[in-house]
């Protein structure tokens, strides 16, 4: 059974489109966010008596309320030769699948870009609500062999829309520290999640 990753946001999502966050948008909410003349927002049962008669202008005031809006959530993975060693390919998937069961059950938007040397159509995932499109991605990564080096990781940026996103990366950090400032800069725009994945070895016991 998957797992599910719970996760909240430190600000106000733009989106249009309804979700489970605090969003910058006004509609269908329990989170009041301000008065409006009820001619900007026509909607007499949201109609506040009280504020109507403090209103200098003698007009008719209407609440109203913060909506709940969806995020996309990017899951940055390196694809280099080091992450093809122990167990890390096997947990880089598994996060996957976790990451975009609970990322789709919040209602958001998930999406995927791998790299090694560069950025590979094929582990391209643009953020969709598709879990099918999300469960060809994983058949295809656990017949992947890794190779190469993780520069692509500088690039991820461009595949990204501009729109703040929740971004996971996920690597294990075999590249100067340099890079990973650079990289780490690069993506500022976003929130990022660093998770470092390591090499488990099993040993097992002669007694």
């Amino acid at each position: 059974m998957t797992e599910t990753l719970f996760y909240r946001l430190p600000w106000q999502a733009s989106a249009v489109y309804p979700g489970a966050h605090p969003g910058q948008m006004v509609g269908a909410g329990h989170l009041f966010k301000r008065h409006e003349p009820l001619i900007a927002s026509p909607d007499p049962r949201r109609l506040d008596l009280r504020a109507s008669v403090l209103d200098p202008f003698g007009g008719y005031r209407v609440r109203v309320y913060q909506q709940q809006s969806s995020v996309n959530v990017y899951v940055l993975a390196d694809m280099s030769a080091s992450m093809g060693y122990g167990d890390k390919q096997q947990t880089l998937i598994q996060f996957l699948m976790t990451a975009a069961n609970s990322v789709l059950s919040y209602g958001d938007k998930f999406g995927f870009i791998g790299c090694a040397d560069g950025i590979d159509k094929r582990w391209l995932l643009s953020a969709c609500q598709q879990s099918g499109r999300v469960d060809e991605l994983v058949k295809r990564l656990k017949n992947h062999r890794y190779a190469g080096s993780s520069n692509g990781l500088k690039n991820a940026t461009a595949m990204m829309p501009g729109k703040r996103s929740l971004v996971f990366l996920l690597s294990d950090c075999h590249f100067p520290l340099t890079q990973l400032r650079d990289l780490l800069g690069s993506l500022q725009g976003h929130d990022v999640i660093l998770a470092i994945l390591i090499m488990v070895k099993y040993i097992k016991s002669n007694c």
